[in-house]
């Protein structure tokens, strides 16, 4: 069973590497052992996927259901099959079930994307199929080619540097279009051609690295900045309520009080501005008020004092994306605002395997699914204020939010539904 496992894992790792030749030689082989192996055949299917050969990529899939019908990686792969050759129907109905097993599975929304014609879904779906496989390169190819289409050419040039990062030695044909999309776009991508270097040679020993990588950092102070002149143009009176940057010795009593260092992201913010008051203006995060530390600390030690609902729940909770925040850890959870009904948003200091310490998660009392809305306080933030500046908004009446549609990364729409402001919720 060793010698099948390598043979499998092998076929994996020259898969994901671009290499889907290889690949297939290794699912062969284990395929040639154990000719029931779901797993070799699904990856057997993604190399004819990966090759252009969906009629063969069909049958593995096929045959893989049938021995598991509950394997969503088979329902949702052959529903790129499906789309590959053209036979809609047959992969909206596998798109349907393998979201009903796994609602946020990156073959099953990546399929969806395929078919969708409108370029705001379709890169919807990409960008979620990305949050949860954030290493797989075959992900950002596709939504960098949909951003190419639609001469989003920045948005391009990012995604194919991404794959030319993750796999220098692999996918060629990233590197090829990286260099063309620069060379066409504005002169300030030109620095962008240094990340353009020739593949490793095959001898060379790869770096290894922690397998929980630190989120990529943010400049708070810009992101405040463009979130300041959005509100001054839109919400005067919330801007006006942003209390004082927090100083140094509250900082160190709210650490103490939780036993952990606060991400420094979220020090960034909340030195410059230690929050917002308590009135009648709207919250700054989509109607939602970041608290001042003083609260975060009074919302925290109540929140100690019923997290042990989630040792409780019994798995009735759903997490989303998996591996990403573990059910356990409540106790280390810090929300920094809170919709008057035990339900927060807050800093993990204790994710999962592939999550980030700091990473900015929902959370409380309700059976709400918990979600991932950004890998840091950076992130978090920067996606507030791309989505404002992007126009997805209208504020009626009273200074309420409205979405125009969707927010641009699943999950994150969460944020709406706590507000008491949203359109959608996550089951829609």
């Amino acid at each position: 069973m060793a010698y099948v496992d390598s043979l499998f894992k092998q076929g994996c790792e020259a898969l994901l590497q671009g290499h889907p030749d290889k690949a297939l030689s290794f699912f062969n082989k284990v395929l040639t052992i154990d000719e029931k192996s779901v797993d070799a055949m699904v990856g057997r299917g993604r190399c004819h996927l990966s090759m252009n050969d969906p009629d063969k990529a069909l049958v593995d899939f096929s045959r893989a259901s049938l021995i598991d019908d509950n394997n969503v990686d088979a329902v949702a792969y052959r529903a790129r099959a499906f789309v590959a050759l053209g036979k809609f129907d047959n992969a909206k109905s596998d798109i349907e079930r393998a979201l009903k097993i796994d609602p946020g599975h990156p073959a099953a929304l990546t399929a969806r994307a395929q078919m969708d014609p409108s370029y705001a879904t379709a890169s919807f779906d990409y960008t979620n199929a990305i949050l949860r496989e954030s290493q797989d390169p075959e992900l950002y190819w596709l939504r960098g080619n949909l951003y190419e289409k639609h001469d989003n050419i920045g948005e391009a040039i990012s995604d194919f540097q991404r794959i030319v990062q993750l796999r220098p030695a692999g996918y060629r044909d990233a590197r090829t279009k990286l260099k063309r999309l620069i060379a066409k776009s504005d002169p300030t991508y030109a620095s962008m051609e240094l990340l353009v270097s020739p593949p490793p040679s095959e001898d060379a020993q790869p770096v290894r690295r922690s397998r929980r990588q630190a989120a990529a950092r943010h400049n708070i102070t810009d992101l405040t900045g463009r979130l300041a002149r959005w509100l001054d143009k839109y919400l005067p009176r919330s801007l006006g309520s942003l209390r004082s940057g927090a100083s140094d010795d509250e900082f160190k009593g709210l650490e103490e009080l939780i036993g952990a260092e606060l991400p420094e992201e979220f020090k960034d913010f909340y030195s410059l501005h230690d929050g917002q008051e308590e009135d009648e203006s709207l919250g700054i995060f989509f109607g939602i008020r970041p608290l001042p530390l003083f609260e975060i600390a009074r919302e925290y030690e109540n929140w100690l004092e019923v997290s042990e609902i989630m040792n409780d729940s019994d798995g009735r909770i759903q997490i989303f994306p998996p591996n990403h925040i573990r059910r356990d850890s409540a106790r280390k959870w810090v929300p920094f605002t809170h919709d008057y009904s035990g339900n927060h948003i807050g800093l993990d200091l204790e994710p999962s395997l592939k999550g980030n310490v700091g990473q900015v998660i929902n959370f409380g009392t309700s059976e709400h699914p918990i979600f991932l809305l950004g890998k840091s306080f950076g992130e978090f933030l920067q996606r507030i204020v791309t989505e404002l500046e992007s126009g997805n908004f209208r504020i009626d009446g009273e200074e309420d939010f409205v979405l125009k549609k969707r927010p641009s990364v699943q999950y994150f729409e969460y944020m709406f539904v706590l507000s008491g402001s949203g359109v959608w919720t996550p089951a829609d």
